[in-house]
């Protein structure tokens, strides 16, 4: 296929994602906007041609509350991420049950998104609805890599240990109870 013909396609799936972005305004708390719909693609032209067009905003939440932040950590996309924090999204915006994108990266082990929301100062020490931290997440679902990761950020380790304590289990405890053993927390 040639330059061109690739050209053509991708512009007219720009606009067609444009189109369907006005025609679906009312859906639009349900469904996400144009950019939720570009991020869970994992595209991320589309997202900063999206952005460039300033025909969507980015911090924009969808029926549950997500961003397309929030969405970028599903995927295996750097670049998503990437564009959207060099696009100036609120990195400690969080859904309806009070997670944030620092809660997913952790869950989903990918720890240079992570990397990358803390450089743009993201809030490793936020706590969701249930109590818990991002730091907390990482250990319960077993992300040991993470877990690493976060204990060398942090000036004072004990900090992330006791951050999320509501929820009545330490980190080490979250990590136990769902056969984490591996995970180590001094």
């Amino acid at each position: 296929m040639s330059g061109r013909r690739i050209l053509r396609r991708f512009s007219s799936s720009i606009s067609d994602l444009l189109t369907i972005q006005k025609r679906t305004n009312v859906d639009e708390n349900e469904h996400g906007t144009a950019l939720h719909r570009a991020v869970q693609m994992g595209n991320a032209v589309m997202a900063q041609s999206l952005l460039g067009n300033k025909s969507v905003w980015i911090d924009e939440e969808d029926g549950r509350g997500r961003t397309a932040l929030h969405y970028s950590m599903e995927q295996d996309s750097y670049e998503v991420v990437e564009v959207l924090v060099n696009g100036g999204a609120n990195l400690d915006c969080v859904d309806f049950h009070g997670t944030s994108a620092c809660h997913l990266a952790c869950k989903e082990g990918k720890i240079d998104a992570l990397e990358l929301m803390m450089i743009h100062r993201a809030d490793p020490f936020c706590v969701d609805k249930s109590g818990k931290t991002p730091f907390d997440l990482a250990c319960e679902f077993g992300k040991e890599k993470m877990v690493e990761y976060m204990l060398l950020m942090v000036d004072n380790p004990a900090l992330l240990q006791h951050a999320g304590e509501a929820h009545k289990a330490s980190a080490l405890h979250l990590a136990a109870r769902n056969g984490h053993t591996h995970v180590g927390v001094p």
